[in-house]
């Protein structure tokens, strides 16, 4: 049996976005399939293929021209012979799946849906198989899809392998838990519930080697980690609970740096991005990661994120001496109200606290900060803008909030009807196409985060806030791997040639 796994398109098709860093979630199912000698192939649409890359658009440009964004995703998703339908026809031709593995995110869901009827119109008795946060959230709505054929709910490991077996065998799908499968009438079930995986060092790492055309994966793609799953806060805006559950569970320090060392050694990346929710929860465990990292003699240098209460004067040192040199702040909203609303449960003295504390170890920080909660008015919108203002972190992130299922605040907008009962995901407007603050009028909150951004991009734009950003990076380096650091100076030399003689012919 071949299996394909999948994450759509989505920044590709918008012309703005993030880096496609490697997709960890299919990366764990490929490693656990090839274990039970499964064949598959991990092919994530967003890496380009070709030498034309996309443009590089600064943070306010990307803000500014959201819904611009959007007409192009779904004017794309319209578009039958657009280069990326052409590329899905060309993968699926060349690689011939029996069965197609979709992980998409709410946002990906009309690039899934699309995706998944090509794949139907090269084989209509191909099994295609949903799964991740969206498929895990909506089982019924994407089972009621005819190119959706079963979603796999929740972690995938354990579910896809006893999914593929018992394809392969003939066997009962009704006796694999884990899934959502419907009957000849269109009623959708649950197969049970598969237990979480208890020790994640069991786990085989992502099977980065399975990713298709290699060539075109850059070392930073591949760069990212988690060291742990599992969330025991409670924020409203957030699904992460629907799919791992609230139990915390975390791999073994040993395990971790051996997959670095696989980073380092097989994929060439001295840059690592861990993905966890908070990677400090346990002061214990990071201080006991930071050491083997230290002791490891690898010389990366990585990123993390966690919540401002996490934050340690002890754990801050023992990460800067591992290599951190960035860290990545939830803070959300600067209105207290709003923080006890969206149960992100901190306050503004422990936020001042926490960025203090960074600020002092000489790593570098980003502050996240999201507009337009549900029940945010335009006080607390006020509250956000003065936090932003007040505090100095040396990079500040800003976001519209859209309701996104399996958080409690899609629920809530859905009881008060400002998300339909019966939303069809694959035409789901998000901000500034439509608007979820139940309580600030439309346009005014649209100046209003006009304004903001504004203040944002010309923070982040200052010299200032680039060498605070950079600094850390450079003296880590120039510390334990200086070969590394001129290799990459050399890279962006070679980049600001190349973009200065690509203005002048343009000229």
């Amino acid at each position: 049996m071949k299996v394909l796994l999948v994450r759509p398109p989505y920044s590709r098709l918008r012309g703005t976005g993030q880096i496609p860093y490697f997709p960890l979630g299919i990366g764990y199912v490929a490693a656990s399939l090839e274990k039970n000698g499964i064949e598959s192939a991990i092919y994530h649409i967003d890496v380009l293929r070709s030498s034309n890359k996309s443009p590089i658009l600064d943070e306010r440009v990307v803000f500014d021209l959201r819904s611009r964004a959007q007409t192009n995703y779904m004017n794309s998703i319209a578009d039958d012979n657009h280069e990326v339908w052409n590329e899905v026809r060309e993968t699926l031709a060349m690689y011939n799946p029996d069965m197609l593995g979709v992980s998409l995110m709410t946002v990906e869901y009309p690039a899934a849906l699309k995706v998944s009827r090509i794949a139907r119109e090269f084989n209509p008795a191909i099994k295609i198989v949903w799964g991740g946060f969206h498929a895990t959230s909506m089982p019924e709505s994407s089972l009621a899809n005819d190119e959706v054929d079963i979603v796999v709910a929740g972690e995938g490991e354990v579910t896809t392998v006893n999914l593929c077996k018992a394809l392969e065998s003939g066997g009962d799908l009704d006796k694999v838990t884990g899934l959502y499968l419907k009957k000849p009438d269109g009623t959708v079930y649950s197969t049970g519930h598969t237990p979480i995986i208890e020790n994640l060092d069991d786990i085989p790492h992502p099977a980065r080697h399975l990713r298709l055309y290699p060539e075109s994966w850059e070392p930073l793609y591949l760069s990212s980690l988690v060291t742990s799953r599992g969330c025991p806060f409670r924020c409203t805006f957030c699904g992460a609970r629907n799919l791992w559950e609230k139990k915390f569970r975390q791999r073994s320090p040993e395990n971790v740096v051996e997959e670095i060392r696989s980073l380092v050694e097989n994929h060439k990346t001295n840059h690592i991005m861990f993905f966890d929710d908070t990677f400090s929860l346990k002061k214990s465990y990071g201080m006991a990661m930071c050491k083997a990292i230290s002791e490891s003699k690898l010389n990366v240098v990585w990123t993390t994120g966690t919540r401002v209460d996490k934050v340690d004067e002890e754990l801050l040192a023992a990460m800067k001496e591992a290599g951190c040199v960035y860290i990545d702040l939830g803070i959300e909203t600067g209105s207290e109200r709003m923080s006890k609303i969206i149960k992100k449960d901190i306050t503004k003295e422990m936020v001042h606290k926490a960025v203090g504390m960074i600020n002092r170890s000489g790593i570098a920080s980003s502050a996240f900060f999201m507009a337009g909660f549900l029940e945010e008015t335009y006080d607390d919108l006020q509250d956000t803008l003065d936090m932003i203002k007040a505090i100095d972190t040396t990079h500040i992130s800003l976001n519209v909030w859209d309701p996104m299922p399996g958080s409690d605040l899609f629920d809530q907008a859905v009881e008060l009807g400002v998300v339909a009962k019966d939303q069809d995901f694959a035409d789901f407007p998000l901000w500034p196409d439509r608007h979820f603050a139940a309580r600030m009028d439309p346009e005014i909150f649209t100046e209003r985060c006009n304004e903001v951004a504004a203040y944002v991009y010309d923070y982040n734009m200052s010299f200032r806030a680039y060498y605070r950003k950079v600094r850390p990076k450079v003296l880590t380096l120039l510390r334990r791997d200086p070969g590394y650091l001129a290799y990459r100076i050399a890279g962006r030399m070679r980049e600001w040639v190349k973009s200065k003689r690509s203005r002048n012919c343009n000229n």
